[in-house]
């Protein structure tokens, strides 16, 4: 009996012992996602944000999306100098430029009103078989015209036909007699003349024919 409990207990020794499980708590393997969200302290006027999406294993993807502002605030003392600079030069040479060729403009266009209203004066002359007269005023830098002694009605508007230049014109000369430029029934000016508008332009009145040539 005791030769046999000894087989027996040989050949429970002699059996292959089966491993102890175990359960252990790893860290993630690769392939495991892990997620980060930081918000960082601002510096000198600046918002960052940051949001990543990472792996700490190679062969996992990572992303990252961040929003940040300029690391300036304002304008420095050097480029409010600057733009001090460039405005007073601009101010210097462009403005007035703007306003000489506005000047230029407005001369253009009086001269050329008076060169019409002599020409019409004239033509009147010889359709109405009339003596037709502009009367030049420098002190207040207008002119009236007459047909045959009476202040003649405006061709546009119907009322007396005065012309006032307005004050940026300047009427500066009138070389006919007594500031008069008159045509008779045949067109013909009395005497020839010159009209100076703001000291530069001019409009000259032949004698024989009172065509006009206009500088």
């Amino acid at each position: 009996m005791m030769e046999k409990s000894k087989k027996i207990s040989l050949h429970l020794r002699s059996l292959p012992r089966r491993p102890k499980e175990s359960l252990r708590a790893s860290a993630p393997s690769a392939g495991v996602n892990e997620k980060k969200f930081c918000i960082s302290a601002p510096s000198a006027g600046v918002n960052e944000k940051t949001l990543c999406t990472s792996a700490p294993s190679a062969g996992v993807n990572e992303k990252k999306f961040c929003t940040s502002a300029p690391s300036a605030g304002g304008f420095t003392l050097l480029e409010l100098i600057l733009i001090i600079v460039i405005t007073a030069i601009l101010s210097v040479v462009v403005i007035p430029n703007v306003f000489s060729g506005y000047s230029t403009v407005r001369t253009s266009t009086a001269i050329r009103k008076i060169a019409d209203d002599i020409r019409y004066c004239r033509e009147e002359a010889i359709a109405t078989r009339k003596r037709c007269r502009i009367q030049f005023n420098t002190g207040n830098n207008s002119y009236t015209v007459y047909l045959d002694g009476a202040v003649m009605p405006h061709p546009v508007n119907q009322g007396n036909f005065v012309v006032d230049l307005g004050s940026d014109i300047t009427l500066t000369s009138v070389s006919f007699t007594g500031d008069s430029l008159s045509f008779n029934k045949f067109g013909n000016p009395a005497e020839g003349g010159t009209i100076t508008l703001n000291g530069s332009r001019y409009i000259t009145v032949e004698s024989e024919t009172g065509t006009l040539d206009i500088q």
